[in-house]
């Protein structure tokens, strides 16, 4: 019965979260950290994919146990990589046997280790990392351990997926309003602009562009001049042969 209030109690802390201020790193040390105490291991550690797909150490209980997940990500290969290759547990339940995994079982023999679980960071397809318990003992988890691991990392594994799901919407959030910001002061700047020469809207953008293009300069960057009657685009008000016209002729001589 204390096991299970204290499963309870750690996806309680894990699930209340707060997301404006979600910090990943601290999460997933809460994760581990519960995981070991829960499940009798004598430390665990994660492996999270990163932006770029590789995978990264992210969040360890002890020095020895980061080491070996750092092993891991040198040598792609390990029982953590492996749960993430395959989205399935990888359990090595006595290391002195054989194990798929020479150089990492080594190193965690001669790290104290005898046993090593793993268990994918996985919601239905989407698969973010592995998180690995290691204990000293040799032997396997129990069916009620392994379903108490799943839980932890089923719940952690939602809300950093939220917790992606949300940063990538902001960014591109953040991208659209820059995209329309950037259309609006360029399409003012093109009334001013076609009001002081007198010209139509594309012939101010021609002259803006091919301005833009010679003095190596963006075209929101010139239109914002433009607005704030920079000295810097002067010469774009004067009304005579178009500038795009004028430089058009010197490419083509």
């Amino acid at each position: 019965m204390h096991r299970e209030i204290g499963l309870s109690a750690a996806l309680f802390e894990l699930s209340d979260i707060h997301v404006d201020d979600f910090d990943a790193s601290s999460y997933t040390q809460l994760l581990v950290e519960h995981s070991t105490r829960l499940l009798h291991a004598d430390a665990a550690s994660l492996l999270l994919t990163g932006e770029d797909g590789a995978l990264y150490e992210h969040g360890s209980t002890s020095t020895t146990a980061r080491r070996l997940q750092l092993l891991q990500m040198r040598l792609h290969a390990g029982p953590g990589v492996d749960s993430v290759r395959t989205a399935l547990p990888v359990c090595a339940p006595d290391l002195h046997s054989d194990a798929p995994w020479p150089q990492f079982r080594q190193a965690a023999l001669n790290a104290g280790f005898a046993a090593v679980h793993t268990l994918p960071l996985r919601v239905r397809e989407d698969v973010i990392g592995s998180m690995s318990l290691f204990r000293h003992r040799a032997g396997g988890l129990s069916d009620d351990e392994l379903a108490m691991a799943e839980s932890l990392v089923h719940v952690a594994t939602a809300f950093l997926l939220l917790n992606r799901a949300m940063r990538k919407s902001e960014i591109l959030s953040r991208q659209l309003q820059s995209a329309l910001n950037t259309r609006v002061a360029i399409e003012q700047a093109k009334g001013i602009l076609a009001g002081r020469r007198g010209s139509t809207l594309a012939g101010a953008l021609d002259v803006m562009r091919t301005f833009a293009r010679h003095d190596h300069r963006q075209l929101d960057e010139v239109a914002h001049a433009v607005i704030d009657g920079s000295p810097s685009v002067s010469t774009l008000s004067i009304c005579r042969t178009t500038y795009a016209e004028r430089n058009g002729s010197r490419r083509t001589g």
